[in-house]
């Protein structure tokens, strides 16, 4: 008995060393298989040819071998980096052979095959090194993670791209060693996030704080800290966000004191940050913040205080929040109502608290409370389809009513934008901004509904479907709708009538002079225009944009559910609506 189970377990190793082994290849089989793929690719090499080149590529995804980075190195990535115009272009979002490629060198397992992946990178020209850097990071180990860290200061754009990327990936599965963790802070301190904020790229501000929320080296918190210390403007509240989530005393001891800095960018940096641990010392100095001038730093507070769990905080922050209510109007007040009631163990009555006023503007369904919004509706040219959904609401908002049979998207749209213009509070401030492959701004700033009412109707009533969907680059622009506080332009760049608002150069980090707080978005389709496309890119890139901005976004997915829009809504405080 004792022999059968012997040679079962003789069997069993065998196949798990067979299976290990799998994808290992020998020179020989190599030559072979590095011959047959020369020949394919070559008879590949034609703008026709694009799928038999990706075929090819595609065999080779198990030849675990160190020859397999020199032919992707030095002949697939050249020659797609230089193909024929009437090629999908190897660098652009759709290029299966980029995929393809990243994907097989990101697989390796084979040290040699890995150092030899290391010095190509090292060797190999820009584009190429882009490519590369993306390879590795898929390859979670210390040692690959401390090479990446040097190409932060690589000139290239595109090279730092790859890079950021890659270290966040690294970040999020702990494989920084120390000495890496060190010399991450100090470039992304002292050269790399001052360039980023010049070339205004959300996404990678994504990657650097999330890079920097991975710290556990306590040298590196250390020299984060310091940073932190001497930087200056939207580096600081950067970096400060690069703290939240870093369990240390001295970290949170140092946001604690930044709650009552000079800016108010780095006020709601901290107060933000502070809100993911929740420190009862933290508590009292928060509270205090509800007297702020700058009404994106009590809408940080009036956030805070809805995420305090003890029953001593919530009674602090239940206090607080009462006596700051009837100082507020608009949406603020509602926010404060609605956090009293979630913090409250009973409901409360009056006159405990002064319920916000009553307004009987509604934009599909969801209440306008603010005072300063802005709709930003979607024309693309499937707004031409007849209306045909109707569905839940999630947040606070009630049942929609019955979508009207017999009519299009946009006769209902048009309706709607009627109906709540017509009902607007005659102290509200408003704009419309409208988007397809385009963005257009009705009059490009806020103005108050009883001297624009009738002309704003008037406008509505010409809207026509077209285009495509930009749904990205109208919300970015809408984010920046006012001129910034400390970045006021000369006259001749400001915006003009019917002009979209203008790009900062450090979005989502500085207040604005705007009193715009709300957004209401409608749209009826994926975005398949604009700087980014992808559900994930777009939520990350406006959430980031907006966590200084504090602007609520209230979405409507018109015609099919859309997990888009109820991200949007469910990340920046917002209903969202299927209709």
């Amino acid at each position: 008995m004792r022999g059968k189970v012997y040679f079962l377990l003789s069997i069993l190793l065998v196949c798990l060393l067979i299976i290990e082994a799998s994808g290992r290849v020998t020179d020989d089989e190599w030559q072979n298989l590095q011959q047959r793929f020369k020949e394919a690719y070559q008879a590949g090499k034609t703008p026709q040819g694009y799928r038999q080149r990706l075929q090819a590529v595609q065999k080779l995804s198990q030849a675990d071998h160190p020859g397999l980075v020199k032919l992707f190195t030095e002949e697939v990535i050249p020659y797609e980096l230089q193909s024929s115009p009437g090629v999908i272009s190897f660098l652009g979002q759709k290029s299966a052979i980029r995929e393809e490629v990243i994907k097989i060198l990101g697989a390796l397992k084979d040290d040699g095959a890995i150092r030899q992946l290391i010095q190509s990178t090292q060797q190999a020209p820009d584009p190429v090194k882009a490519v590369l850097i993306k390879s590795l990071g898929q390859i979670i180990k210390p040692e690959v993670s401390n090479e990446l860290v040097g190409y932060l200061s690589n000139e290239n754009a595109e090279v730092r791209d790859a890079t950021l990327k890659a270290l966040a990936d690294f970040s999020i599965k702990s494989a920084f060693s120390p000495e890496g963790q060190s010399r991450v802070v100090k470039l992304l301190a002292k050269k790399v996030l001052s360039a980023e904020l010049t070339k205004g790229i959300p996404l990678n501000i994504v990657q650097i704080i999330a890079i920097l929320n991975a710290l556990n080296d306590k040298t590196a918190i250390g020299e984060l800290i310091a940073s932190v210390r001497n930087a200056r403007g939207p580096e600081k509240a950067i970096l400060i966000r690069g703290m939240a989530k870093i369990n240390d005393p001295d970290i949170t001891t140092e946001l604690i004191k930044y709650v009552a800095g000079a800016s108010p960018e780095v006020r709601i940096a901290a107060i933000d940050s502070l809100a993911h641990s929740h420190p009862p010392e933290a508590l009292q100095t928060i509270i205090e913040e509800l007297d702020s001038k700058d009404w994106q730093a009590r809408a940080s507070v009036i956030e805070y205080l809805a995420g305090v769990k003890d029953e001593a905080s919530k009674k602090l922050a239940v206090e607080a929040l009462t006596k700051r209510q009837s100082k507020e109007e608009g949406r603020l007040r509602d926010d404060i109502t609605k956090t009293i009631q979630a913090l409250s163990t009973t409901k409360p009555t009056e006159p405990d608290m002064i319920r916000p006023e009553e307004t009987q503007a509604v934009f599909y369904g969801i209440p306008i409370v603010s005072k300063n919004l802005v709709f930003m509706v979607d024309i693309s040219g499937s707004m031409k389809d007849p209306a045909g959904m109707s569905g839940p609401i999630t947040g606070t908002a009630p049942a929609p009513s019955p979508v009207p049979g017999g009519q299009t998207k946009i006769e209902v749209l048009k309706k709607e934008l009627t109906e709540a213009i017509k009902k607007l509070s005659p102290d509200a401030n408003f704009d419309i901004i409208t988007f397809h492959t385009e963005t257009v701004a009705w009059q490009g700033k806020l103005v108050r509904i009883k001297e624009y009412r009738k002309k704003s109707l008037e406008w509505i009533e010409k809207l026509q479907p077209q285009g495509a969907t930009n749904l990205y680059d109208a919300l970015e622009l809408t984010l920046g709708y006012d001129e910034l506080r400390s970045k006021k332009p000369p006259p001749e760049k400001r915006p003009s009538k019917n002009t979209p608002p203008q790009e900062s150069s450090s979005p989502g980090y500085y207040v604005p002079k705007s009193d715009l707080d709300c957004i209401y978005l409608m749209s009826d389709g994926m975005p398949n225009r604009g700087k980014y496309t992808t559900p994930d890119e777009i939520c990350k890139a406006i959430q980031t944009l907006n966590q200084t901005r504090k602007i609520t976004i209230n979405t409507i997915a018109v015609g099919q559910k859309s997990p888009l829009l109820e991200r949007l809504a469910k990340e920046n405080n917002g209903a969202y609506v299927e209709r």
